[in-house]
């Protein structure tokens, strides 16, 4: 991994390669070196509680767990496959209907076999009300658990082989 690595680019591979995170939307705003923050949109099938208008807390853990995993892909010498160990969420208020929320997540320690990132969430409306907080322990397994082109296919480029300039 070069110091010069576009982790924003990086990130939003990541996020537009699961199913799941491209539909909802959600969007790499900030990254860098164990230190990302992302958006999700509103949307209304992320309501869970059409009576209080309150969002599922399913959105919230996916965002988080997300992001985390995230943070954690950005944050190390070079990505590596780092499964979730834990994953606790507390939640301090509900997230309320109609509004996107933000996250951002830093790696607060890293051992030769755990990396450890927190992570907080919040709404575009009240971002000094905190809804979620995230710490979650991340697996380094042996280098040989990561496909060798794990990098290239998180970090890399897209090349067009052929030529697009039209002829006359």
């Amino acid at each position: 991994m070069t110091q010069d690595t576009d982790w924003r680019y990086a990130m939003t591979r990541y996020v537009k390669g699961m199913p799941h995170t491209r539909a909802t939307g959600l969007e790499v705003i900030k990254a860098s070196k164990g230190d990302v923050t992302m958006r999700l949109p509103w949307q209304p099938w992320f309501a869970g509680d059409l009576s209080r208008g309150l969002v599922h807390g399913g959105v919230i853990t996916m965002v988080l767990d997300t992001l985390c995993t995230g943070t954690v892909l950005c944050g190390l010498g070079r990505p590596e496959i780092c499964p979730t160990l834990d994953l606790r969420i507390d939640h301090y208020r509900p997230a309320r209907v109609g509004h996107a929320m933000v996250a951002n997540a830093v790696i607060v320690n890293v051992t030769g076999s755990i990396a450890t990132v927190e992570g907080t969430l919040w709404q575009v409306n009240a971002p000094e009300k905190t809804i979620a907080r995230a710490v979650g322990s991340f697996a380094r397994l042996p280098p040989e658990m990561t496909p060798h082109n794990f990098e290239r296919l998180l970090c890399g480029r897209p090349t067009h082989s052929h030529n697009t300039e039209s002829h006359v």
